[in-house]
Order: structure tokens, then sequence, then C-alpha cells
């Protein structure tokens, strides 16, 4: 076993890996883990393909995405032809066994699912005749809805597969997509729930890296710490983490500036907690500290850096004051941030905070400078991507301004529609009336 906590895991998540596929009737393997160890579960997909692991499983990791089946099935096909001909020109040591694969997919079947199928079968039957050998295609993030999941590999599953092929998915508790599934096949599809904390291995794996002397080392194991004890809800635990923490970098950053950042992380986690508990007076006071801190950092480290520390603060900040009623304040704050995303170039978040800047503003009856917030967030979907407007808090700044009754004298519908057709299409009204009812 290998001595790092994390690669431990990987290692026995394979062991059990293995040991499904191997079962005779088992056709599609499904982990069931945290959606908080996804980059885990993605870790031991790219570590079945090494060609050096102790598995005699044949696998393929397809990162197509769904959209339709007929669309995914087909790309599959075409991603496995890829990796054979990948395979035939790779440069692969001496010491590992490697053969030329002669096999062509066969395109002309024009059912969807029986082209998956068939292909698949005939390509587990080429790399093993006697069936022996294991096939696996891992379906590495295929962005089922669960109706998508459970209709997809029902229709595999009724299909006449060879006996070595196996099929492989990642599901998450937050989410499941395939309880319906595992119920109606309860005897083709296993379900493994790997043993994995992300954070506690992540914490274990800090430890082991603390040396004498490396300030570096040992706060990763006191911030790991303070993230899981916050995950905990533990906030004795966080106070003497963050204090642990607090005390290398008051040492640290007398050296190298750039620990003025963890500053922020430290005591936003504490403010975070503090809000849990609805100890709002102690959020504000800490998360004020926050805002101090990115405040400091102007002029001392990276500009960009800089300025979204103080956006990210301010926002932070801003948000407290909303929930105590502090509408002047919060005013001022969402002001500040706006300036700081500004200078940093963030225009997403200098539109999010101009609407909350705005909604603060109809708290406190300020109606026309609510509007002129409105109009400077609708003006910056031209310093952003069309996806990145559609999929943002952006449509609400629209739905805002289109429902207002004084921002014509400010902002016509003809200038709306000039703006917003060539980005949203010429059904914005229509897009932008279903993004608020989602």
């Amino acid at each position: 076993m290998a001595s790092n906590p994390i690669e431990n895991s990987i290692e026995q998540l394979t062991e059990d890996w293995s040991l499904a596929v191997e079962q005779a009737d088992v056709r599609l393997v499904r982990i069931l883990s945290e959606y908080e160890n996804q980059s885990l579960i993605d870790t031991f997909f790219d570590y079945l393909l090494a060609i050096d692991i102790e598995s005699d499983t044949f696998v393929f990791c397809s990162e197509t995405e769904y959209t339709d089946t007929n669309a995914f099935c087909q790309s599959i096909v075409k991603e496995i032809e890829e990796e054979v001909q990948i395979w035939n020109t790779a440069n692969i040591p001496e010491d590992i066994p490697h053969s030329e694969i002669n096999w062509k997919a066969d395109l002309t079947i024009e059912d969807p699912i029986t082209l998956l199928t068939q292909n698949l079968n005939s390509f587990s039957r080429y790399v093993s005749p006697d069936e022996k050998q294991k096939i696996c295609l891992v379906l590495k993030q295929p962005a089922f809805t669960k109706k998508e999941a459970t209709e997809f590999f029902s229709e595999i599953l009724k299909q006449d597969l060879v006996s070595n092929l196996r099929f492989t998915v990642a599901d998450y508790k937050e989410g499941t997509l395939y309880d319906k599934l595992s119920s109606q096949y309860s005897t083709e599809v296993k379900t493994i729930i790997p043993s994995m904390d992300i954070a506690g291995l992540a914490e274990q794996l800090a430890s082991q890296e603390v040396n004498e002397g490396s300030a570096d080392s040992l706060y990763r194991m006191y911030l790991m710490r303070l993230f899981n004890k916050a995950k905990a809800k533990d906030s004795e635990g966080i106070m003497q983490e963050a204090k642990n923490c607090l005390d290398i970098i008051s040492k640290e950053i007398e050296n190298d500036v750039n620990w003025i950042s963890q500053i922020v992380t430290v005591y936003t986690v504490i403010y975070g907690d503090k809000l849990r508990l609805k100890d709002y007076k102690e959020a504000l006071y800490f998360s004020d500290k926050a805002v101090e801190a990115a405040t400091l950092s102007e002029g001392k480290i990276d500009p960009t850096l800089s300025y979204r520390l103080m956006g990210q603060t301010l926002t932070g900040n801003g948000a407290i004051l909303c929930i105590q009623k502090q509408w002047e304040k919060a005013v001022k704050v969402y002001e500040q941030a706006t300036k700081a995303y500004e200078s940093c170039g963030d225009y997403l978040m200098q539109c999010e905070t101009l609407r909350l800047s705005a909604w603060v503003k109809e708290q406190n009856n300020q109606k026309s400078d609510a509007i002129d917030d409105y109009i400077k967030a609708f003006y910056l979907v031209n310093k952003m991507t069309p996806e990145i407007a559609k999929h943002s808090t952006y449509p609400l700044i629209v739905q805002k301004l289109l429902d207002s009754t004084i921002r014509l004298d400010k902002l016509s519908d003809k200038e709306m529609d000039n703006v917003l057709s060539p980005i949203l299409g010429e059904e914005w009204r229509s897009y932008v009336k279903e993004y608020r009812k989602n």
C-alpha cells in the first residue's frame, strides 16, 4: 500500500471496484459517494487508465456528455475508435504487454442503443475471445438527469450483452441518479460506497508533510483542521484552529506580505460559523476584520488579487448588514464592493454587487438610485459572454428593469432590445420570464 493517505484511498477503491466487475451477473458498477469527493473519484477513473496498475480489466473512459441518446451513443463509439488509434500508435515501454488492435466500429447500425451495445460487444470479443478478460466503459461525467440515467441504462441492460462487458458510473448522495435503476436491476447493478473523506484525507496528508521549520506545511495542516471543524460545526474547535493559523500568519507576514490573503480566509471561516449560530454581532465583527485585512493588501500584493479580496469581503459584509437591516451602511459597502470588482476587471461580480446595491436601495426607499444601479449593471452584459450572462443573476436585473415604471425615462424598450437581442436572442423576454420561474 502507498504511504500517502489519498493514494491508499484510491488503491482501496480500485480493489473494491475490481472485485465488483469480476462478479458474473454485474453489468453496471455504481460508485456512490459525497459530492465533495468528486475530484477523488475523477482521480480514480484516471488511475484505472494507467497501463501499469495491477488490474486485468480493459478500461475505456468516455468524456461524452448526454444531450440525446442518438448523439450520445454515436459519440461514445467514435471515442472508442479514437482510443484504439491512440493505443496503436502509443510509445509504450517494452516491459508492458502491447499488441496492435485491428478492430473497426460498425457505424451502419441505425438504432443508437444497438449501435453502442453491438460495437461494445464486438470490441469485447476482439480483446477477449474467450470472454474471460473484463472490458469496462467508464462514463466519467455524462451529465444525465435522473430520468435520462434510468431510461438509458434500462435500455442498455435489456440488450444481449457479452458476459465480460461492464459499465461504471459515479453517483452522489446529494442527488442520486441511479437509485431506481439499482432497485429495478438489483442483480445487474452493483453499488460501491467507498470510505472517502477528502477533507479528512487532505488533513492527514498535510500532517504528513509537516517538517520542522516549515511554516507552509504546518499552516496547511492547521487550515485543513479549521475547515474540518467548520464542516463539523465545532465552534470551539474553529476558534482554536483559527488561532493556530493566525499565530503562524503573524510571524510569516513580516517576510512575505502575500500571507495577508490567508488572514481573510481565516476570518471568513470564523464569521461563517457565527452566521450559522445567528450571532450577527460577532459575525459582523469578524467580517469587519476580513475587510480590514483585504483593504490593507492594496498596494502590497498583486492588484487583481487585492481588489478581488476587497470585493469578496465587502460583499460578505454587506450581506450581514442586510440581515440586520442596516440599509444605509449596506449601500455604502456594496458601492465599495462594486468599485473593487471594477478595478480587478471581474465584471460578473461587479454586475452582481450592483444588483445587490440596487436591491438594498429599494429597501431604503431610494427607488431612483436603485434604477441607476440596475441600468449600470444592465450595460455590463457587453463585457460578458452570452453563456455567463444567461446563467448568472443577470436575467433578474433585466426583469427588474422591465417591471420598473420609472425606468423608461432612462432606458427605453428599444434600447433594451438593441442591447439584448444579439446576446440573449430575439426572444430574450421569454428567456428572462422563464428564468424567473425557475
